[in-house]
């Protein structure tokens, strides 16, 4: 269980190039976010103050690529590390109503060769492999578990590298985001079997808003996926079965793959994903820093018919100088 907080001051640290300027910024503050995501895209930090001496616009502006560090939390003690980001997009804006300065941050090093399009086949290579290389070449390290699957040939087609491997670990079942110098990866089934670090029910005092909805798209019980057979190149098709979906339609898989192994883990992945459609929620509370994408919350039996077990595939920490809230977006698993 994740300690909830108590009536407490926000707090926010901030270090641009290993220099604290928390206290420059905290009396012009007009906001503090951070958004956190399990899949997909890079974690970001956007920070906006007022600038009525021009400070930030001037001597105080940081410059694009500038490291920075963040902590979110309460005074006194209770501050939790956020990450490391590049800053890129200072802005100044100058207005009769008042002169403001904002900078975002995103978790992905910020280079030219990583927002490259390429075109290029990896021949047989596993998954992990195919990582290992490209981050290699970028001064990166790979962590966490890559689905485990070998491939012939493995196409990447004018995609950056980043959305390539983003891609790759989506069809065969992971979940996949960038940490610093870290490309992470994270198997879906491993994430959605971890257990809940907070359950919260209806009356919980934390909880401002919950909105919460059942997909009107098609249940799905199960996924066919095809591949060709040896030199023969017969065509067979495997299935498999959401057990957890008693009646459902069939989802049909187009991609072709090179063998069993890799159609099976392609048609799991893909129902999965489907079905995770199902249950999405979005829940607002009380700041609580604790609360962070990847992580399995519960909702109890207050919730009625969506009572149960979700992962947060996205959170967001937005604080300013009259308080601090967590936006939650959730999905059933």
């Amino acid at each position: 269980m994740i300690p909830l907080p108590q009536p407490a001051e926000p707090l926010f640290k901030l270090l641009i190039k290993g220099i604290d300027v928390s206290s420059e910024l905290a009396p012009q503050l007009i906001s503090c976010t951070y958004t956190d995501h399990v899949h997909g895209k890079a974690d970001e930090i956007e920070v906006e103050v007022h600038d009525k001496d021009g400070w930030w616009r001037g001597p105080w502006c940081p410059e694009h690529g500038d490291k920075a560090q963040l902590w979110i939390g309460y005074k006194p003690a209770l501050l939790v590390p956020a990450g490391s980001f590049e800053l890129d997009e200072p802005s100044a804006k100058i207005s009769r109503s008042g002169d403001t300065f904002s900078m975002r941050g995103v978790s992905a090093p910020i280079t030219r060769s990583l927002r490259t399009r390429r075109t290029r086949g990896y021949e047989n290579q596993s998954l992990r492999q195919i990582a290992q290389k490209i981050a290699s070449e970028h001064g990166l390290t790979v962590v966490g578990n890559p689905p485990d699957v070998q491939f012939e040939r493995r196409d990447q087609r004018r995609e950056r590298d980043l959305e390539f491997l983003s891609r790759s670990a989506e069809e065969f079942g992971a979940y996949f985001t960038v940490k610093g110098n870290q490309l992470v990866f994270s198997r879906r089934d491993e994430v959605h079997g971890r257990a809940s670090v907070l359950t919260i029910e209806v009356s919980d005092p934390n909880l401002i808003t919950a909105d919460l909805k059942k997909g009107s798209h098609r249940t799905y019980s199960r996924a066919r996926a095809s591949y060709y057979e040896g030199n023969q190149r017969r065509h067979i098709n495997v299935e498999v079965q959401d057990q957890s979906v008693r009646n459902g339609d069939t989802l049909r898989i187009d991609e072709r793959s090179e063998n069993e192994g890799q159609a099976r883990q392609r048609a799991r992945s893909s129902l999965q994903r489907e079905n995770l459609k199902k249950l999405t929620g979005n829940l607002v509370f009380v700041g609580n820093p604790y609360l962070l994408a990847g992580q399995n919350i519960a909702l109890g039996q207050t919730f009625g018919k969506w009572a149960g077990k979700y992962v947060i595939k996205q959170s967001r920490h937005h604080i300013t100088r009259s308080g601090y809230t967590t936006n939650i977006e959730v999905n059933g698993v």
